[in-house]
C-alpha cells in the first residue's frame, strides 16, 4: 500500500530555497510510489493567528482544535497520514510564523491531566519529518528549529527524518545548481516512501 505523506510548506518565497528542497523530497517521495498532498500553509484562512490557549481541545472527547477555520481542518488530518514533512526557512532561531501556528494548533491532539500531569494523545501519529534551509550555519537556528520538531517526534510518534541546510544560497537559483543536497532531498523523499 503507497505510503501517505502530507508536506506542509510555509515559505512565503515562493521560488525560494525551502520550496525548492520541499520540490525534491515530493518529487522523489511520488516517483517511489507515494501519494503526497502539498499544503502551502502561507494561505490558510485563519480566524487567529495561533492557539488562544482557550484550552476548549481539552474538554472535548476528540482531538481537535475548536477554533474553526483552515488550520483546524489541516491539523485535524494530520494522524491519518503515514507521515507529516514541515518546510521551512529559518529566519530568526527557530521556524516561521507561518508554520509555528499548524505547530501550536496541534496541541489539540493531546489531552492533559491537569492534576496529574499525565498525558495522552492521539493514536496512530504519523512519521514527523523536518526540511529546514537558512543562511547562517547549523549552531544558530537549524539546531534549534531541529530540536522543537525532534521533541514533536518524540512526543507523539518516535519516528524523525530531517535535511537541514544550512548556508543556503541568497539567491535561490543557485540552490538548483547543489546536486549534493538535492541527492539528500531525493534519499528521504525515498525514505519516506518506504523505499
Amino acid at each position: 500500500m503507497a505510503k501517505k505523506i502530507l508536506m506542509l510548506c510555509s515559505s512565503p518565497r515562493k521560488n525560494g530555497n525551502t520550496n525548492t528542497l520541499a520540490g525534491w523530497v515530493a518529487a522523489a517521495a511520488e516517483e517511489a510510489g507515494a501519494m503526497v498532498e502539498v499544503v502551502d500553509v502561507t494561505k490558510l484562512k485563519l480566524k487567529s493567528a495561533g492557539c488562544t490557549v482557550c484550552m476548549g481541545c481539552q474538554k472535548r472527547a476528540k482531538f481537535e482544535c475548536v477554533i474553526r477555520d483552515e488550520v483546524s481542518t489541516l491539523v485535524k488530518r494530520i494522524p491519518g497520514f503515514d507521515a507529516v514533512v514541515f518546510a521551512t526557512p529559518v529566519y530568526f532561531f527557530g521556524p516561521n510564523a507561518q508554520i509555528k501556528v499548524v505547530l501550536d494548533r496541534m496541541f489539540s491532539h493531546t489531552k492533559i491531566d491537569m492534576k496529574t500531569g499525565k498525558y495522552t494523545h492521539v493514536k496512530g501519529y504519523p512519521v514527523i519529518g523536518l526540511l529546514a534551509t537558512a543562511g547562517g550555519d547549523l549552531n544558530e537556528g537549524l539546531n534549534i528549529c531541529k530540536m522543537i520538531f525532534k521533541t514533536l517526534a518524540e512526543f507523539t510518534s518516535k519516528k524523525f527524518e530531517t535535511l537541514l541546510v544550512p548556508l543556503a544560497p541568497a539567491d535561490p537559483a543557485e540552490l538548483l545548481k547543489r546536486d549534493d543536497i538535492k541527492k539528500k532531498a531525493f534519499h528521504m523523499g525515498r525514505k519516506l516512501a518506504g523505499k
